[in-house]
């Protein structure tokens, strides 16, 4: 099986999933906004990386969202090269908003926390967004109730 997760590549949940997905035999890909700080993906000779060149990533600032539009091209120079069966994106404000342009189906996202609980309570917009960026997922994934 082929994933696309798309996600912080820092993060250590992203680097957990990684792992485990390899040692079921998955083949994946990974999307992240800004560049690796250290060599853990090194380890995983067929896993590919690619990454923007996006600072302030986790801003609250409906502006600052308009920096990852111009890492769509970025995310689907990988997609079409990849071709994966599955897309899943971590968080549902930022790396929501990138898979959504993919129009991949199945297309997941994982809930985090803040982008539920914080993001839309900035602004109308924010709002919108996150409701526009669920919607085009097929399923969505939480790790707690309150939050689902």
């Amino acid at each position: 099986m082929k994933i696309l997760l798309l996600s912080d590549l820092n993060s250590v949940h992203t680097k957990k999933w990684v792992a485990g997905l390899f040692a079921q035999g998955c083949h994946l890909a990974i999307f992240g906004l800004s560049k690796p700080t250290d060599d853990f993906y090194e380890q995983f000779d067929t896993v590919e990386i690619a990454y923007g060149n996006l600072t302030g990533a986790r801003e609250k600032s409906c502006l600052s969202k308009v920096g990852y539009l111009k890492e769509v091209l970025n995310l689907k120079r990988l997609y079409n090269g990849f071709k994966p069966d599955i897309v899943h994106a971590h968080y549902a404000s930022s790396y929501g908003l990138l898979g959504s342009f993919l129009r991949h189906s199945p297309y997941l996202i994982s809930v985090w926390g803040s982008d539920i609980f914080e993001f839309p309570k900035v602004s109308f917009f924010n709002r919108t967004l996150l409701k526009r960026n669920l919607s085009k997922a097929t399923h969505l994934f939480s790790t707690s109730e309150r939050m689902a």
